[in-house]
């Protein structure tokens, strides 16, 4: 069977899990940033290529070098499939890490596999055309290139995920062993050996607390180069801890904490880097459950914070500084890099708006499918740019932040290649395999400030308007749906549905409405008529005993694909 996720609609409290927000952005053209001291070498990942260059058959993501000869591709993984794979997840490189000179460059093989079937993170260090292996998991580099630090994470049934980690001289191969290393996709290694660890910090075999005040709870994320300050999310302890929590900057040997941002009721602070001496850290403040928004400069030893000014409605999705603490480099929502000047805030464009879209995990075949994108453009400036397997995808309608298209009929089910050729200057483009379906079934969102009874397109029987109330026994409602697979009539690609002659789905349909257990009646599933790629189902609402107000969607396609969303509203004191 397959699990297919719809919508889920929560209102629940800030927590600790909030931290882990700073995952990869929606809109990941660029990220995991690392600069030399003086910022003139950056190193970054994407899935992109370089206008020109094939897609072929190589890493999810590549890491890239920027510097005086513009963007070049530094290094990529050399098969996206092994044989002997017996799990998935994202591969290719990431993690890069430079020294302060840019002589020394360290990365992390994401689900290298071995022919026992064992995945796991491999990391490389590279000096010139030398590249060394240093053993299984994830790399951190010091800014001297003194220090390797190579991190494994590994679980147990019925326990909490552990670490182990082994701190390397790249020269001589000498190695540590760091007992409890904090795991946190930040630079937890100093230039001089120090390491931050659980309960303090490691350095040549001993373990020196940080002398936190009272009354906090700290959870450190970051250890600059000097092993002098360290950043951490700080709140009060309780369940609704992250209702007060905020992004705190420690002096290691004093205990003395600053506070950079706190937490809202609306938005959070996250992380980026700081510079070496841990003088200057870069952050952004996001909204909830969002990956962009304002980047900040923070004195750490004052607390104060500047905001670096984009234009209008560009935010920041990534990003990092250079080790002297002068320029902070952005990626942002436009899909564009850019250089800050931090004393002047001059910026500095260095690889201009790159168009990208994000699509969902499987593209139904015939559907109208949403692309999510942060770059402008109209129909006309969409139209023939978005190809599927090399053929023009469909361009149905362009509104903010969506690029509706339709998966053509003709489409063979499995890996294809997508290709964005909308180009506006930047050296980069979007060309990466996705995976075409027969059903992917899905739920129409609501209409912008448009309101009803779920946050999907449900109409009235009489067509007046969404469902606003609780339908009653015998009612019939409309609902708007995606992905539901090939109809009994074959429709041209591009072409709408007739307004007359129904078309229903070839597939069998049928949905129950949470709380009752008995399934509506199944009216009608088919194309909508006068539409592309939209499907429109009917259904009369049972007889149930259980006749409180409904909470959700359970739906059945073809008995293999479920599909439906439940709505949970929690109290929050």
């Amino acid at each position: 069977d397959r699990d297919v996720t719809g919508v889920q609609t929560c209102a629940l409290p800030i927590s600790r899990a909030l931290l882990l927000l700073a995952a990869t952005p929606l809109y990941a053209q660029f990220s995991q940033f690392s600069a030399t001291d003086d910022g003139s070498q950056i190193y970054f990942v994407s899935s992109l290529v370089l206008s020109g260059s094939p897609a072929g058959q190589d890493s999810e993501l590549r890491l890239y070098r920027f510097g005086g000869n513009g963007a070049e591709l530094f290094a990529q993984q050399a098969t996206i499939r092994n044989p002997y794979a017996f799990t998935s997840g994202t591969q290719g490189i990431s993690n890069p890490q430079v020294s302060g000179d840019g002589t020394l460059i360290g990365y992390t093989l994401q689900n290298v596999c071995t022919e026992t079937g064992l995945c796991g993170a491999q990391a490389q260090l590279q000096f010139g055309s030398q590249t060394k292996p240093l053993g299984a998991g994830t790399l951190q580099l010091s800014r001297s290139g003194k220090w390797a630090l190579v991190t494994s994470q590994f679980e147990t049934a019925g326990q909490p995920p552990s670490a182990i980690a082994t701190l390397v001289d790249p020269v001589t191969n000498f190695a540590s062993q760091i007992p409890q290393p904090r795991v946190t996709g930040y630079r937890t290694l100093a230039s001089d050996g120090t390491v931050l660890v659980q309960n303090g910090l490691w350095n040549g075999g001993q373990v020196t607390a940080i002398p936190f005040p009272i009354g906090l709870a700290y959870s450190p994320v970051a250890l600059s180069d000097n092993a002098a300050v360290v950043v951490s999310y700080a709140y009060v302890p309780g369940p609704y801890a992250g209702s007060s929590g905020q992004l705190v900057a420690t002096n290691a040997a004093t205990g003395k904490p600053r506070t950079l941002n706190r937490y809202t009721s609306t938005t959070i602070p996250i992380f980026m880097a700081m510079s070496n001496d841990g003088s200057q850290a870069l952050y952004r403040v996001t909204p909830l459950a969002s990956a962009a928004g304002t980047a900040y400069v923070a004195d750490t030893s004052s607390g104060q914070s500047t905001a670096i000014n984009l234009p209008a409605g560009e935010l920041v999705l990534d990003g990092t500084i250079s080790g002297d603490g002068q320029t902070a480099i952005l990626a942002t929502t436009l899909g564009r890099i850019v250089s800050v000047t931090i004393a002047t805030g001059a910026i500095n464009p260095l690889i201009p708006p790159t168009p990208y879209i994000t699509a969902p995990a499987e593209l139904p075949i015939g559907s109208l499918v949403h692309l999510a994108t942060t770059y402008p453009g109209t129909v006309t400036d969409w139209a023939g740019q978005i190809l599927l397997g090399g053929k023009a995808l469909p361009v149905l309608d362009v509104k903010p932040g969506l690029v509706d298209v339709q998966i053509p009929w003709e489409t063979a089910s499995g890996e294809v290649q997508l290709q964005v050729n909308l180009q506006d200057g930047s050296p980069f483009q979007q060309f990466q395999p996705v995976l075409a379906t027969g059903i992917a079934p899905a739920f129409e969102p609501i209409d912008s400030g448009e309101t009803a009874i779920f946050p999907i397109k449900i109409i009235k029987g009489d067509w007046s308007g969404y469902q606003t109330m609780q339908p009653q026994a015998g009612d019939v409602v409309y609902i708007y749906m995606t992905g539901l697979g090939p109809v009994v009539n074959p429709v041209q690609t591009g072409m709408p549905a007739s307004l007359t002659v129904p078309d229903p789905i070839q597939g069998t349909l049928t949905c129950t409405f949470s709380p009752q257990t008995t399934p509506a009646t199944t009216l009608f599933a088919g194309l909508a008529p006068g539409t592309i790629g939209l499907y429109q189902t009917a259904f009369r609402i049972p007889s149930d005993p259980n006749t409180s107000p409904f909470n959700g969607l359970t739906c059945n396609l073809d008995g293999s694909a479920s599909f439906g969303f439940q709505i949970l509203i929690v109290s929050v004191p």
